[in-house]
């Protein structure tokens, strides 16, 4: 049986981009243990009765399991499960339903330590609080250019967010 350290460790041999908009799956057998993965390795006893659901979200997102990822987070009616919402429509290029969900998440917890580490890759974004929207006009342009440097820049934003998001659930 897998456990949430052994998938994290898998997931961690990617490196640090993902890709902005996959085409693919990272590792299909992955996102079957995943998916196997009990709901106590993934949240506390006394979590709130989403969190597992939240983190399998979040780590299906990080295997790039865009279907798998919806199907929990659509269910998650709170802010984390409209953010990962946001981000999976965002990874598939729906970028105005991306934009919707991220307005219904709000300002998410993550957000301000977001903004400190999205300013260092993206100089241009530098702003007073994280902006989701603004930073899915930015993956938007940076994959319909194809700016190999803006996507780059994009993609390192994008696993911080990953990695907040999941301290964030593992905290719950």
């Amino acid at each position: 049986m897998e456990t949430l350290q052994s998938v994290t460790e898998i997931l961690n041999q990617r490196g640090r981009e993902l890709p902005l908009r996959p085409k693919t799956l990272w590792d299909e057998e992955l996102s079957e243990k995943i998916k196997d993965l009990p709901n106590s390795e993934l949240a506390r006893e006394d979590a709130p009765h989403w969190g597992a659901d939240a983190l399998r979200s979040a780590l299906l997102l990080w295997n790039d399991d865009l279907y798998a990822s919806h199907e929990l987070s659509q269910k998650i009616e709170q802010p984390t499960g409209s953010f990962l919402h946001g981000v999976m429509h965002r990874r598939e290029g729906d970028f105005s339903n991306a934009n919707y969900w991220f307005r219904r998440a709000g300002v998410h917890e993550i957000y301000p330590e977001l903004n400190k580490h999205a300013s260092e890759h993206l100089p241009d974004f530098n702003k007073s609080a994280w902006d989701p929207v603004a930073f899915v006009e930015e993956v938007e342009k940076a994959t319909s250019q194809k700016d190999a440097v803006l996507i780059v820049k994009c993609q390192e934003v994008q696993r911080i967010e990953m990695d907040l998001i999941i301290q964030y659930i593992r905290t719950l």
